[in-house]
């Protein structure tokens, strides 16, 4: 077991709340975009970084 770390802790908890901080903003900027257009970039973009993932990983043999 390591050793607790307090700096990576502060750094871990300033980035949650920065990210859910800036969430609204998000919202805000593609509340234009149609729901169906947001869910089929989620999925291509999804599926083309799992391919990249999946070329890239140690064992491929269990997906051959």
């Amino acid at each position: 077991m390591q050793a607790a770390n307090p700096r990576r802790g502060y750094i871990l908890g300033l980035s949650a709340y920065t990210i859910w901080g800036l969430f609204p903003i998000y919202f805000k900027a593609i509340s234009a975009v149609p729901a169906i257009e947001i869910i089929i970039h989620r999925v291509l973009w999804s599926a083309l970084f799992g391919s990249i993932v999946l070329m890239f990983w140690k064992h491929p043999g269990w997906w051959r």
